[in-house]
């Protein structure tokens, strides 16, 4: 018995389009950014931020982040919400962060010695060791370094 394969007219064309759907994605663009910003507010320099009204999102704006370099050392952040915060390498030393929401946040090597997390709320949390929360009982305590 010989195997024989057969392709029909639609599964070539259809393998073709396969072929041409790198090309159409690298035309795009990062997420759309080579097209036209017709519509969305402009980013200018000096804008002034007003809290709490400017913690939500802006959707004038075509993208938005927010990218802040601060010395977080004895700082008093009680009941700030760090959620989805990028705080990789963060020298937290002595910090007051009682009843801070770390929901989904990164503390991949954060220093924390002498921090103060009474009462925080870790969920899905990468804690400074590499761990996450959820796999620690819901906590990063014990893995803080």
């Amino acid at each position: 018995m010989s195997a024989r394969a057969t392709i029909t007219r639609r599964g070539l064309i259809g393998g073709l389009g396969l072929l041409a759907l790198p090309r159409l994605a690298r035309a795009q663009g990062f997420a759309g950014l080579s097209d036209s910003a017709d519509g969305f507010a402009p980013v200018t320099p000096g804008k002034a931020f007003s809290f709490p009204s400017d913690h939500g999102p802006h959707d004038d704006f075509r993208i938005e982040w927010w990218y802040v370099t601060a010395n977080l050392s004895d700082a008093n952040l009680k009941d700030v919400n760090l959620s989805r915060a990028n705080l990789v390498n963060a020298k937290l030393i002595g910090a007051n962060l009682r009843n801070v929401v770390f929901t989904n946040a990164t503390l991949l090597g954060a220093q924390l010695q002498g921090a103060n997390v009474n009462g925080a709320l870790w969920s899905n949390t990468m804690c400074p060791d590499g761990t996450n929360s959820n796999s620690n009982g819901g906590t990063c305590r014990g893995h803080l370094n």
